[in-house]
Parts: C-alpha cells; structure tokens; sequence
C-alpha cells in the first residue's frame, strides 16, 4: 500500500484484500465512505440504478421526520448541541494535525474544548 502525504500529516490508503494496489499518486477504486467505487462485473444500466436505488430511502426519511417533527421539536436544543460538539471535534481533529500526533491524540482536543468552554462561560459570568 502507498503512503500519500498530505500536509504534515500522512494517511494510509484504504484498499479491500481483492482489489488491485494503486498506483502511486493515484486514488484507490473505494469512495471516502469505504464502499466500492467501481462496477467491476456489472453493466452501467444496472450500476445507474442501483445509484438510483440507493437514493430513493432519502425522501421517505425526510418524510418521516417531518411526520415525527412535533415529537422532535422539543430535543431539539440537545440534538443541535451534540452536533456542534461533533462538528467542533471533527474541526480541532482534522484542522490543527498536531494534536492528533503521538500516543495520546485525544488529550489534545479534549484540552482544547475544556479551554473554549471556560472561555465561554467567562465571557458570560464576566460579560
């Protein structure tokens, strides 16, 4: 497997046992989310509506949230605070790629939100 640098930080590619090695400089046959991203052995109509298949779930989920909305409504407030707090672990991790160097790299982040949350609770307390 290739190494590919990218910035400070090196990543490993991702690559299923019976798929060819890249090449070098090249981007392995996997999408980012790990499934295959080539139709070795399949017909482009049926990859087209697999593709099409696949996405066919999404307007039955947005229904059922807009059915389930007035059930959800009052979560709300903490289902949008945990996707703040992932969001802003996802930015420390992956914008600032030295703390996530070494053994321990959750210190680093977990440091870095205990002194954004002091910071903010100053700014309110102090005004």
């Amino acid at each position: 497997m290739a190494n590919i640098g990218y910035h400070s930080t090196t990543f490993r590619q991702f690559q299923f046992p019976d798929t060819k090695p890249a090449r070098e400089g090249q981007a392995p046959p996997v999408s980012k989310n790990g499934v295959r991203n080539d139709a070795e052995g399949q017909s482009k109509a049926r990859a087209f509506w697999a593709g099409t298949l696949s996405g066919a779930v999404e307007p039955l989920g947005a229904l059922a949230t807009i059915l389930a909305s007035r059930h959800i409504v009052p979560a709300m407030p903490y289902l949008l605070s945990f996707a703040a707090g992932a969001m802003f672990y996802v930015v420390v991790e992956e914008l600032i790629p030295e703390m996530s160097e070494g053994e321990h790299s959750n210190i680093g982040v977990v440091l870095f939100s205990v002194g954004f949350t002091l910071m903010m609770a100053l700014d309110v307390a102090l005004g």
